[in-house]
């Protein structure tokens, strides 16, 4: 039996959660004196944007450590199943090398067990929908080998373009790097900022919510070059609900779906976009529909 884990970043809707049994290894996050687990019990992603609305102070994530990973993962291969656990993008956190220190104690523990920690080179949704491609893969009664070579062939096949009304929450949560470059004070301008190979990148600026949202559709729509069946599209959003709406309409009206999913981005990666951030990405298929 293969047991699913990811780092709290995995940002996947609960009921996925639930329905493939997916363990978590959560991030911490503080407002001041105030501590949450970023888990859906203690701070569920509503009640995070509330706070980040409610407040002008601004939030900071923790890593796990190497004993969080320990502690999580060690009742499972007690259980006697086999680990495979995707962490956020090591160029955004130490996570990942928290979990290959738990990976390599471990091993040493259960040594007739495998175990796998793989950094998903992703964030937030882009690292949910990898980690639910990897549910299916098992779901389907794909084998612990060819899962982790199949979900590695994957980490790389998407587009996404993501924007926000303020890139504050970046500067102060120290992820800007090159989206640096699209920093301005024009009244309505949304930077569109990309993901490639780990990390945040500048692409362009559009004036206005909507002017952002039909760039991203149309740049994604580049990206696909007519293969839309080969991908699945997601709109996300943190609590921008309607614009999130917008995009799935206009995703389909591009060509693709008809099924366009729409997720949340969680607490995790929501402490460095801020409540109005917004997003539409496009994974490969690993199979006809997923």
């Amino acid at each position: 039996m293969i047991k699913i884990f990811t780092d709290s970043d995995g940002d996947m809707p609960r009921e996925l959660f639930e329905k493939y049994g997916v363990g978590v290894v959560p991030f911490g996050i503080s407002y001041g004196d105030e501590r949450f687990v970023t888990d859906f019990y203690d701070l569920t992603p509503k009640e995070f944007y509330a706070k980040c609305r409610a407040t002008d102070a601004y939030p900071k994530t923790s890593q796990p450590t190497y004993a969080n990973y320990e502690e999580r993962l060690r009742p499972a291969l007690q259980e006697g199943h086999d680990v495979f656990c995707l962490t956020i993008t090591s160029k955004f956190s130490g996570s990942y090398q928290s979990g290959v220190m738990a990976e390599r104690n471990l091993r040493e523990e259960f040594p007739g067990r495998k175990i796998v920690i793989m950094d998903s080179k992703r964030c937030t949704v882009i690292h949910g929908y990898l980690l639910y491609q990897a549910c299916r893969m098992v779901d389907d009664g794909m084998g612990f080998d060819s899962l982790v070579n199949t979900v590695d062939s994957l980490r790389d096949k998407f587009f996404i373009y993501v924007t926000v009304d303020s890139l504050e929450y970046l500067r102060k949560g120290g992820r800007l790097g090159r989206a640096g470059a699209l920093a301005g004070s024009i009244l309505n301008i949304k930077p569109i900022i990309s993901f490639f190979d780990g990390e945040l990148q500048p692409h362009s600026k559009m004036r206005g919510k909507k002017n952002a949202v039909n760039e991203i559709v149309k740049l994604l729509a580049k990206d696909a070059a007519g293969n839309m069946d080969q991908y699945a599209a997601t709109a996300f959003c943190a609590d921008e609900i309607e614009t999130r709406a917008d995009i799935a309409d206009k995703l389909r009206e591009a060509g693709f779906g008809p099924e366009i999913t729409q997720w949340e981005i969680g607490p995790v990666v929501g402490a460095h976009l801020g409540p109005t951030g917004f997003a539409a990405m496009i994974n490969k298929k690993y199979c006809e529909r997923y």
